[in-house]
Parts: structure tokens; sequence; C-alpha cells
């Protein structure tokens, strides 16, 4: 194991004059500069590996195991303030400035890692996106699921926006059966307005769940076609997923010529888990001509399971809660292409801050006095990053959550009003 130590400083200035005048004659003067070096360390630990280049060429993993920590400054602006006072005293002229300049300790220090973030969440993503692209690299199209959903396919190709086109029909219906638009409005009661908000669901969820998987579809039956005749042996998949929390935000203040400055900032922590597998299909059971079409097309034992699941009805609502279908998807991949996996942990926490200088003495009747200001920011970073060698990808951990997406919510609002008259039938008593 080779350790190598990185030392340096992060540095805090702050600058302040202030001048006094009577009759335009500088009568005083004063100014500071304080300064002070705040010192940090970067440090790796890891492997040294001569051979690499021979790994590579042979398909091997080339890096080696790593751990370390690391603290940079992406940001640091200074702000500025200038403060100027004038006002007459009997026969005499008084006048003063006052100038600060400077950034802030505050974006001089290692931020803390905000307690919260779920090694778990970050865990089950990283391994279900891998996973999934794992799959995806010899399973292109799935068929068993497109021929499952083979009827309701037709249906939408014969008889497309079928609610658009029998609310459309009557409301023409209507207008031509009517003499007059007050008629109409009196045949476009308080049913035909709900009938109206039937259709626009209906029409959601036939685009959302019937439109837009086609096309895809498509695509996908286009790339697994490709793929048979022109995939590649050896390919990288990388799967990556984040839990983030963060702290409240945090206010100070200090003192500049005619204000005060104002420090605001917060703290951001992110737990990342990746994982980077390479694949080397070519001895693997993955072989051209019709063993590889089928894998291609998802006609394979491999594929049933997750298929016969994706085709339970409304199985989609139990995902929107849950990692249930990323489990199943996972548990049934077929690894045996894999031939090394790296796994990444990284902690990282972003200090983000600003810095405003606020007026605060507005003089007097007999003072004028005038404020300006440019405000200043800084985002400092702590990092600890460990890379390991792991034998497999590992499967997910069951889990429940909430829906995360606006879509997710959209897609149910429009399926619970699409069988708002169902679902009221069957609670009445």
């Amino acid at each position: 194991m080779v350790t190598k130590n990185r030392e340096f400083y992060f540095t805090t200035r702050q600058f302040s004059n202030n001048r006094n005048y009577v009759d335009g004659v500088l009568v005083g003067e004063s100014s500071t500069k304080p300064f002070v070096a705040w010192p940090k360390l970067s440090s790796r630990t890891g492997i040294n590996n001569p051979k690499w280049r021979s790994l590579i060429k042979s398909g091997g993993s080339a890096t080696s195991p790593m751990s370390g920590f690391d603290v940079r400054q992406l940001e640091d602006k200074p702000f500025t303030s200038v403060f100027t006072s004038s006002y007459k005293l009997g026969d005499h002229q008084y006048y003063s400035e006052g100038w600060n300049n400077g950034n802030s300790s505050i974006g001089c220090q290692t931020p803390g890692h905000v307690g919260g973030t779920s090694l778990t969440v970050a865990e089950n993503q990283a391994s279900s996106r891998t996973l999934a692209n794992v799959r995806a690299e010899h399973t292109k199209f799935q068929g068993i699921v497109s021929l499952g959903e083979l009827s309701e396919t037709l249906r939408l190709l014969r008889h497309p926006f079928k609610g658009v086109d029998k609310w459309v029909s009557g409301y023409l219906r209507d207008l031509k059966s009517s003499k007059s638009f007050k008629q109409l409005a009196v045949k476009r009661t308080k049913s035909s307005r709900k009938s109206f908000l039937t259709m626009a669901s209906d029409l959601w969820l036939e685009v959302a769940f019937g439109v837009r998987p086609l096309l895809n579809d498509v695509a996908d039956l286009t790339g697994a076609l490709l793929h048979n005749s022109y995939g590649v042996s050896r390919t990288m998949v990388v799967g990556t997923g984040n839990s983030t929390t963060a702290s409240d935000g945090t206010q100070i203040e200090g003192s500049v010529a005619g204000g005060i400055l104002r420090a605001s900032w917060q703290n951001r922590t992110t737990r990342m888990i990746r994982y980077k597998a390479a694949l080397d299909s070519s001895s693997s059971v993955h072989e051209k001509g019709i063993s590889r079409l089928q894998d291609a097309l998802g006609f394979n034992l491999e594929s049933f399971v997750p298929s016969v699941y994706n085709l339970i009805p409304f199985s989609f609502l139990v995902d929107y809660f849950s990692n249930l279908g990323d489990v199943i998807e996972a548990g049934t991949t077929n690894q045996q292409a894999v031939k090394w996996v790296l796994r990444t942990d990284r902690l990282e926490t972003v200090r983000t801050g600003v810095l405003a200088p606020v007026q605060t003495n507005f003089g007097d009747v007999n003072t004028v006095v005038s404020f300006s200001s440019e405000g200043g920011s800084f985002v400092t970073v702590n990092r600890t990053v460990d890379r390991s060698s792991v034998s497999s990808v590992p499967l997910p951990d069951f889990q429940v959550n909430l829906p995360g997406s606006p879509m997710k919510y959209a897609n149910m609002l429009a399926l619970l009003k699409s069988n708002e008259d169902n679902l009221l039938k069957r609670i009445r008593f």
C-alpha cells in the first residue's frame, strides 16, 4: 500500500480602511489587514499497478483499490462595500469614508458531513441500474411482454384515442341538435364536463401507457436486430445511486463601515455508490445465431419471471411504492458475462454560501450618506472516496418508498379519474 499526502492552505483576508476629512483635509486614517491561514490535508492510499497496460489489453481491470479524502474550494469570491457620510457643522464641512473587502472564514473551514444519507438507498439504486444495464446489453427487446400486450397494442392501432373520438362525436351531436348556444349549454351539463375530465384522463393514460411504450418497443426491436448482427463482444456498463440530505440554513453577522456583513450558508451531503462492470460475451452463452437473437428479443428463461410480473395488472403501481420490480429483474439477471466489477463509495459534502453587505446607517436630516456593495460567495467541498473490487454486482434489498417523480403522481390521478365510476359503484352499500 502506498499513501500520498498533500498539505496546503486556505486563506482568509479581511481589509478595511477608514478616512476622515475636515474641509477637504485628511485628519485621520485607520486600516486593518488581518490574514489567517487554514492548514488542510488531502490523502490517498492505494496499490501501484505497473502491469496496467497488459491488463487492459487482456480485458482485465487495471484499476486498483484506493481510499482517500480531499477538501477543495471551488469558489471564493470576496465581498466589497463602500460607505461615505458628509455633514456641515458651523463653518466646517466633515466627510468620512469607509471601505471593506475580503472573504469569509466560513468558506475556509472544512464542512462536516450531514447525517441522514441512506447507504441502502444508494446501494439499491446502483446495483439495480447496473444489473439493468447488464441485462440490456444482451436483451434489447422485451418479447414476452410485447406478446402479452399484443391485443391491447392492436386495439390501440385500430382505434387510436377512442375516448377523444367519443367525446368529440357527442359534442358535435349536441351542437347539431341545438337551436342556440344557450340550449347547447343546457345539454352540456355537469355530467358532460365530468365526461370531459374522464376523456382527458383516458387520453393521458393512452399516451403514457400505450403510445410511448409502443414507440419505445419499435426502437428496442430495431436495436435488438442490429445487436444480433453487429453487437460487440466486450463492453462496459455503469450504474450509480445517490442519497442526499441537507442541513438547515445558517446565518451570522459581522460589522462593516455603515452596515453589517451577513454570511449565510448551507451544507448538502450526498452518498454516491457506483458500480462499473466489464462484460465479455465472446465466450459466454450469448453467441451469434439463433441463441443470440432469442436473447436479444427477450425470448429466454432469464426474461420469463420479470415478464410475467410486468404483465400483472397494475404492477407498475407496486413499483411506484417499492423496488419489487427491480429486485425481481436483478435476481434473474445472468452475470455470466461479467468479468470484473469495481465499486466506488463516495461521501461528499458541499458548503454553499453568500456574503451580503447590508446598510444600517442611513444618516439623518443633516447627514448625507451613501452605501454601495458587491456580494461575495464561497463553495467548499469535503469528499471521502473508497474504491474496491467485488466479485459480482450484488442484488438490491427490498425497500418501500414514495413515488419521487411528478409524472408518477399524474399517472395515478389520471388512473383514479378514469376509473372513478367503477370505484364509486364498488364502495356503495
